[in-house]
């Protein structure tokens, strides 16, 4: 959700509607927010099957800076554009090999994890501890912000681009190297006279297809948060 759209309540707002819904000025033509966000992640193991645990295949830590414009070119209407720039490492027993050369793959920790055949030298081998870098995909979107009776509804379409022909075949790789075509919708809702709000998402996404099979996706965000005053909020949230 548009951060920007809601707001903590304050004490003397006991007889008025919540902010996010009586003030309009945020969303109006000509504004705008540049943001710069830390990203920080780590996954441990991966699991292949419903009801099990995760496989010790080793850890994948990624870390980056998300760049960020918004803009409202009309009112109640914004585009959006960004991109990650990340940095990420494995370590684990099973590295992705595109050769045999690189002295993880040969021998191969298993006899099912060795190299590609036949063998892609053109493709970097990542997955050897350091940290490698690179920027991901662009971001264009764009977006309605509009209320619906005491509801805040964002339907949204955003394109996915990769920067450049980044490696993808790698544990540590920053991102899978497809266009992606997201539209997307969102409905949040402030308590009233309160400064919690939950927000429910569901978008569905057109992906290039990969070795002829569709990756098309649906996804699905729920958000429960609380404006502890103007400057902090707290949130707990799931993507499906």
């Amino acid at each position: 959700m548009r951060v920007a759209s809601v707001h903590a309540q304050t004490s003397d707002s006991t007889n008025e509607p919540p902010p996010a819904f009586s003030e309009t000025s945020e969303t109006q033509k000509g504004h705008g927010s540049i943001s710069i966000a830390y990203l920080n992640t780590l996954a441990d193991g991966m699991i292949f099957a419903p009801n099990q645990t995760a496989a010790p295949s080793g850890t994948v830590r990624s870390r980056g800076v998300a760049l960020d414009l918004n803009y409202y070119f009309a009112d109640q209407w914004s585009l959006d554009v960004g991109i990650p720039f990340l940095s990420n490492s494995y370590n684990g027993p099973a590295p992705h090999c595109p050769t045999s050369a690189p002295p993880l793959c040969n021998p191969p920790p298993y006899p099912t994890t060795g190299p590609l055949s036949p063998q892609h030298p053109e493709s970097q081998f990542l997955d050897d501890g350091n940290f490698h870098s690179t920027w991901q995909d662009w971001n264009l979107g764009a977006a309605y912000h509009g209320n619906l009776g005491n509801y805040l509804i964002e339907p949204s379409i955003t394109v996915y681009i990769p920067s450049h022909s980044y490696t993808f075949f790698a544990n540590a790789a920053v991102g899978q190297d497809v266009w992606e075509l997201e539209t997307a919708v969102s409905l949040s809702h402030q308590f009233d006279f309160s400064n919690i709000y939950y927000r429910v998402g569901y978008g569905y996404v057109f992906a290039q297809k990969t070795l002829g099979i569709s990756i098309n996706h649906s996804k699905l965000d729920l958000e429960l948060g609380h404006f502890v005053n103007e400057q902090l909020s707290l949130r707990i949230f799931g993507i499906g």
